[in-house]
Parts: C-alpha cells; structure tokens; sequence
C-alpha cells in the first residue's frame, strides 16, 4: 500500500547552542536559538502568526522526544545558519518538553509540508509499522530502497492539559474547577465555548501528596467537590497539588498538568 508521495526534502539540521527551559503559552523571551540548516530558509512572522502555529520547528532530545515549537524572528547570520527568538514552546500540548535543557547539537527539522503523518487509523496505536522508501519513479523492491520500522504513538491525539484550576473552600469540602483545551478548532477568542473534540466529556483529576497519588477521581465536568480532605491529610490544607489530564476514548488519558493551587 502506498502511504503517501513526498514532493520535497525536508529542511533539517542540528543547533548550535543550548536550548534552556522556557514558559509556554507565550512567548519566551529568554531563550533564543542558533540553528544550521541543511538547505532552506526562514522567515520571521508577526505575533498572532508566531502564537498559531504557522511556521514550526520540531528539536529532538535524547530521549527521543521532540519540542515542537514556533518562533517569531529569524535572522540569518551566516550561510545556512539561523538566529531564532520569540519562542513560542511546548507545542502540541507537550508542554512539559519545554522544561528541559537541551544541548548543542541537537537534530531540528522544520515542520512542513515536506513532512508528512504515515498513519491516519487509530487502530494502529500501539502496533509497530515497517516503511519502504524508495524513488517514486523506482520500485518498492528497488535494492536501494531504504527500510525502517517505527511503533505509532497516540501523541497527535491525545487531549492537551486542562489549565487555570481553582480550589475554594466551601461548606461541605473544596471546589475545584479548571478550564478545559482543545486541539479541534479551539482558536477562536469569540467562542462561548470551544469544540469538546472528543466523542465524549471526561477528566482524571489527581490529588497529590508530593509524587504520591492520595485520590484519584474521574469527573465528566471540569468541576469536582473534593469531601476526602481530613480523611487524605489528617487536617484541612491550605495548597493542594493536582494533576489533571482529559481522557480520550481514543487515545486514553491525555497530557497531565501538575499544579500547586492555593485554597481560597
């Protein structure tokens, strides 16, 4: 079966410096980037183009996680070599990737239309798939095909964090409430509410105990009435630590956030 027919090489190449953590869901203002390209060239945006997405850039680390972000300057300083800033992290709700630190010589691709998904079924996640490529003038026994054999992972599915939680003490325990993301059509500022984008509505709340999980609840609102407090902590607390996650019927639990939310 032919997946698909790429049309151009990849824009690729490694950085040049180190890459430190950053914020996300704005700009980063103290990171900037020196990268090599193989081919290929930038361009800088202005900020709404930056914050959506329009021109973007996967950086791989050695665990073999990739950061995808978006930048707004790009200046060339040399032949084939670029200075990014205004950065724009942790994109495709892998925030926690913008934590890390790192280091030159890290391979980059720039995410275009050059670079294509191979696997369009969800009933693939999990397996492993084995790819030829080969000249599309050529054969798919050609000789000088070459042969590589990836597992498909759910990452491009799974919901992004839920954001912005709240806990207030009530009569009766703690209320807590977040604010839901989406990946479907979210963008739109005039929106009452943005597309669920997901067959249904569920969440899997965490309470935390540093890294230990002291109650874990699923909730198909993004509110919850914590009661369990004195039973949890043997006293009424003034922070809780939550980690939250929206749940996929597809791709199961979603990115988790962790935070350290006051109890007003």
């Amino acid at each position: 079966m032919n997946v698909d027919t790429i049309t151009r090489r990849a824009i690729v190449g490694e950085t040049l410096d180190v890459l430190g953590p950053g914020v996300t869901s704005r700009f980063d203002h103290v990171n900037a980037l020196t990268i090599r390209l193989v081919g290929g060239a930038l361009s800088s945006l202005d900020d709404a183009r930056a914050l959506s997405g329009v021109q973007t850039l996967a950086v791989g680390g050695p665990d073999g996680q990739w950061e995808v972000l978006s930048f707004a300057n790009a200046t060339l300083i040399d032949t084939g070599i670029w200075r990014i800033s205004r950065l724009v992290r942790g994109l495709g709700g892998q925030d926690e990737l913008s934590t890390r630190t790192l280091s030159a010589g890290a391979p980059v691709i720039l995410l275009d239309e050059a670079v294509i998904p191979l696997v369009f079924d969800p009933a693939f996640i999990g397996d492993e798939q084995t790819y030829r490529f080969y000249d599309a003038s050529g054969d798919y026994a050609d000789e000088l095909a070459v042969e590589v054999t990836a597992p498909v992972r759910d990452i491009a599915m799974k919901p992004y964090s839920p954001v912005h939680p709240r806990a207030r003490r009530i009569p009766g325990g703690v209320a807590i409430n977040f604010i839901r993301r989406g990946r479907v059509d979210a963008d739109g500022w005039g929106l009452t509410e943005i597309p669920l984008g997901e067959d249904r509505e569920e969440y899997r709340l965490e309470i935390m105990d540093g890294s230990v999980v002291k109650r874990a609840v699923n909730s198909t609102i993004t509110q919850f009435l914590y009661t369990d407090e004195i039973t949890d902590f043997g006293a009424p607390q003034t922070i809780l630590r939550l980690r939250i996650a929206q749940v996929s019927a597809t791709a199961g639990h979603g990115f988790a956030r962790t935070h350290d939310v006051f109890i007003n």
